[in-house]
């Protein structure tokens, strides 16, 4: 069995994001980027309680688990990335938010840093994650983010990189869902 940690910070930090470069600009999808989208942000999402008004991500750790039948339906199958997604065919990846920093986690056993950097807001109040990793120095993605009570759901709005179409399913499968708060 192939080692999780290695193999998924080598797709995050090497294959995912090693083509980014400052000047080009794209959506999740590879079209590129508009102004005329319409972002929903905290203070518009729908939910049974109220959603956080804040103008930034709350500091604080928030996991999800994701598993391989995720991937497929994302569209990933690659065997050998499926393939190390853990014994049972999951794993975790948290987020750790504290002011205009983020690192995510990779977690099989011990929780392994898979990428850091800056955090900021554009105007539309959308998460802008800057990668400081050496994999991709520079990488930017952007994030439209809501939080309802300890639910933070993150999605990829648009990147600043020439990644591939694959390239960005890998980063949407890793940094894309609902992260729930670590107590």
């Amino acid at each position: 069995m192939l080692d999780l940690r290695h193999t998924v910070l080598i797709l995050l930090l090497g294959t995912a994001l090693v083509a980014c470069s400052a000047g080009t600009s794209s959506t999740a999808t590879g079209e590129p980027a508009s102004s005329a989208s319409s972002p929903v942000h905290p203070s518009q999402a729908a939910g049974s309680e109220p959603a956080d008004t804040g103008r930034a991500i709350p500091d604080g750790s928030y996991a999800k688990t994701a598993t391989a039948a995720d991937a497929k339906a994302l569209g990933l199958t690659d065997h050998k990335f499926l393939s190390s997604l853990g014994s049972d065919g999951k794993t975790t990846f948290v987020f750790k938010f504290q002011g205009e920093r983020f690192t995510q986690f990779v977690v099989e056993k011990a929780p392994e840093p898979g990428d850091v950097g800056t955090l900021t807001y554009d105007a539309k109040r959308d998460a802008v994650m800057t990668s400081a990793s050496d994999g991709c120095p520079g990488c930017v993605y952007t994030y439209r983010w809501s939080l309802i009570g300890d639910r933070l759901s993150l999605k990829i709005v648009g990147h600043h990189s020439t990644d591939s179409p694959k390239d960005v399913l890998i980063v949407r499968f890793v940094t894309e869902g609902t992260f729930m708060k670590q107590s």
